[in-house]
């Protein structure tokens, strides 16, 4: 009898032990309406969870956009891409996108649709909630320069840089080895910034290298997708030499869209840009870029500082990974001979643009190409 007393303690303590191990062992419920986590997020000394690559999703958007089609940056591509975006209303609002309608199209338009494409996808998939008052802020309308979330977008100068600092979402830099198929892109095909600028709005494939051009010039191109002169959708490469400056921006935190409401009204910094020139350094300041300004590479000559991209090779090979990244150019080599004073080229009305890719019905923008 005592035996029994004295093994009774240590059988409890047996099935006690079996319990707990069974209990640690046990994976935890994975439902399909478990909330997330988002990354990053989780109690202190947590595993953190692998960063979300927000540029596949940047890539995945640019293949579902239709080819071709057409480009203006006048009235006929505003009135296209005004009528493509608009508030599907309803239990969970969402965004009612048909690019294949805003044709022809312009820089700033379609590199735009991407980025609204992203959002969408993340709606449908339940992590991100907007309501139709935030999702109408997003419309385009007749939002000048600065002004809203289409205003600044569509922007001379940092317009896109400059939406993803004021709301966090992403961040802004300028230097090449940094970049990665799925960025989005400002080209500025001349050292002007502001009123005078020529540029593009665009997504980076990414770097190829090419063979020296007969002038000596460097033969690193520059693959991106837009929409571009004389051809609308695609994807395209332009020689390096022919890139002055350039600032990329990094989709990070597409949430971050949610305080549009907290924005002021307009961006008088942008708005100025129709009238003013301004420096790299102030582009910098107010877009929170912290690496060296970038150096304009040495134009060979007889060259036109602001290259018409009409000429430039129309990409077919396949698209980049996200993860694919830039290796820093070569700088190229400088021209046996250059001109004390090289006369510039002169333009054809045929191929001229907006600078930011606003189509208004007489231009306010300095006429440039694309």
């Amino acid at each position: 009898m005592r035996s029994f007393y004295l093994c009774l303690p240590v059988a409890m303590l047996i099935v006690a032990l079996l319990t707990a191990a069974g209990t640690e062992a046990a994976p935890p419920e994975t439902g399909g309406n478990a909330p997330a986590t988002a990354p990053g997020s989780g109690a202190p000394g947590a595993p953190q969870q692998q960063k979300f690559d927000y540029n596949a999703m940047v890539l995945a958007a640019v293949r579902k956009m239709p080819s071709g089609g057409g480009y203006s940056a006048r009235q006929p591509g505003f009135n296209a891409l005004k009528g493509s975006i608009a508030v599907a209303p309803g239990p969970v609002p969402s965004l009612d996108l048909r690019p294949e309608t805003a044709q022809p199209s312009f820089c700033s338009g379609a590199t735009y649709h991407v980025f609204l494409e992203v959002l969408q996808q993340l709606i449908a998939a339940g992590r991100l909630n907007l309501s139709e008052a935030e999702l109408s802020a997003l419309e385009v309308r007749q939002q000048p320069d600065g002004t809203g979330i289409w205003g600044r977008w569509n922007a001379n100068g940092p317009g896109t840089a400059r939406l993803f600092y004021e709301l966090g979402l992403g961040k802004n830099f300028s230097a090449w080895k940094e970049a990665r198929a799925g960025d989005f892109m400002k080209i500025w095909w001349t050292r002007e910034i502001g009123a005078k600028e020529a540029g593009h709005s665009v997504i980076f494939l990414g770097l190829r290298a090419g063979p020296p051009g007969p002038d000596g010039s460097d033969g690193t191109m520059v693959r991106f997708w837009s929409s571009n002169l004389k051809m609308g959708y695609g994807e395209k490469e332009v020689e390096f030499y022919k890139v002055q400056r350039v600032l990329f921006s990094r989709l990070e935190n597409p949430a971050a869209i949610r305080g549009l409401s907290r924005l002021p009204k307009s961006d008088d910094f942008l708005a100025s840009l129709l009238k003013v020139s301004v420096t790299e350094a102030q582009v910098y300041t107010v877009t929170g870029v912290t690496d060296p300004p970038t150096v304009a590479p040495r134009m060979p000559p007889k060259i036109d500082a602001s290259p018409d991209v009409k000429s430039a090779v129309k990409t077919t090979g396949p698209m980049p990974s996200s993860t694919a990244s830039s290796t820093t150019p070569a700088a190229p080599k400088r021209a046996s001979a250059v001109p004390a004073k090289a006369k510039p080229a002169t333009r054809s009305s045929a191929s001229t643009t907006t600078t930011s890719g606003k189509p208004p019905a007489k231009p306010t923008k300095a006429l440039v190409p694309e």
